[in-house]
């Protein structure tokens, strides 16, 4: 189902309520497994709020790396602040992933969307542009099917961190800022 709209369109009909995060959660259980607990009666909550309560990513599918604490899992106490970010905005944490594995590729830390193009794009934001507490390593990676998806992640995800900079200080309180008109220059 998410094949069918760049990511602008699937957030805007997500969060008119033209598309259903359920959907999109019953969409994935064919060719996804290790589901986040409770995964479906988060869909079903995001789907039922009122339409001005919905986020920058509201309902938006989101892959997480297994090295990625998350809530209710057995072996983990809580989720880790980057789940937690992602669900302040709007996201579905939906499955975990192992990393390198031949279904899902060479993938590092979390993916944005349930397509798996060997195109995919990926972003390594700078160190103190998003938490790490519950994450076991050193760095988290955007992954998405092009830039656009993974421009729209960073922003929001980004713009949300700067709230949290007041409380944890390894945060740096920046927010999104788009390229400008200038071409990019790389010193070599």
């Amino acid at each position: 189902m998410t094949n069918d709209f760049d990511i602008r369109d699937l957030l805007s009909r997500l969060r008119k309520g033209r598309l259903s995060s359920y959907a999109l959660f019953e969409d994935s259980r064919s060719s996804l497994d290790d589901f986040v607990p409770y995964a479906a009666l988060r869909a079903a909550g995001l789907d039922a709020l009122p339409k001005d309560a919905r986020r920058a990513l509201h309902g938006l599918p989101v892959l997480l790396e297994n090295t990625i604490d998350i809530e209710l899992n057995p072996y983990m106490e809580k989720d880790a602040a980057i789940v937690t970010l992602l669900k302040r905005v709007g996201a579905l944490p939906l499955c975990r992933f192992e990393p390198n594995s031949p279904f899902f590729g060479d993938f590092v830390e979390f993916r944005v969307t349930n397509d798996f193009p060997p195109e995919a794009v990926e972003f390594r934001p700078t160190r103190g542009r998003l938490p790490l507490k519950g994450v076991r390593g050193q760095e988290l990676t955007l992954v998405g099917p092009n830039v656009e998806s993974v421009e729209v992640v960073a922003r929001a995800l980004f713009n949300a961190s700067t709230e949290w900079s007041e409380t944890d200080f390894d945060l740096v309180p920046l927010p999104w800022r788009p390229l400008g008109k200038k071409p990019l220059t790389i010193g070599v």
